[in-house]
Parts: C-alpha cells; structure tokens; sequence
C-alpha cells in the first residue's frame, strides 16, 4: 500500500505479540510519511494557484496545472482514506 501511495490501516497488536517493537516503529515511519505527504500538498496547491494566477500569459502551464491537480487529488484522497487505529485485538 505504501509504495502506491496509500497508506494501511492502523490496528493494534495483540497483548503478547512479539513484534510490538516493531510495530510502533512501523506505525511511526507511516506517520512521518503521512505528515511529509500533508506538506506536500500543501506545496502542490500553492504551485498550482501560482500557475493558475499566469496561465493566462503562460498558456503552456495548461498541462502541467491539470497534471498537478490530478496529483493534489490523488493525494488528498489517499490522506482521507486513512482510517485512525482500530480497537485492540483480544488476546489469547
């Protein structure tokens, strides 16, 4: 999922698992994904109203505004998509 650009839902591990170590540095690394691909975005919307402002008199910034739009798009759905942590797994 990560390397579509999507990213997995967050669950907890059962009590005795023995990768909880793991796990919540796992979780971290999609958290530290997820913060940099909000910035990003924040970026990409701010690139596309500058362009947008100069389309006008830069006719071939078409293209790439509409490219970039669908990747804002693209973006904030997979952002949207991420569910926060499910309860925890019942233990053996």
């Amino acid at each position: 999922m990560l390397a579509e650009g999507r990213y997995p839902h967050k669950r907890t591990l059962r009590k005795h698992d023995e990768l909880k170590v793991f796990y919540h540095q796992f979780l971290h690394v999609v958290d530290v994904l997820r913060q940099r691909d909000q910035e990003q975005v924040v970026r990409l919307e701010d690139a596309v109203a500058r362009m947008r402002a100069v389309v006008a008199h830069a006719a071939e910034l078409a293209p790439a505004i509409s490219a970039l739009e669908i990747e804002v798009k693209a973006r904030r759905q997979a952002l949207a998509d991420a569910a926060p942590a499910a309860p925890p797994v019942a233990s053996r």
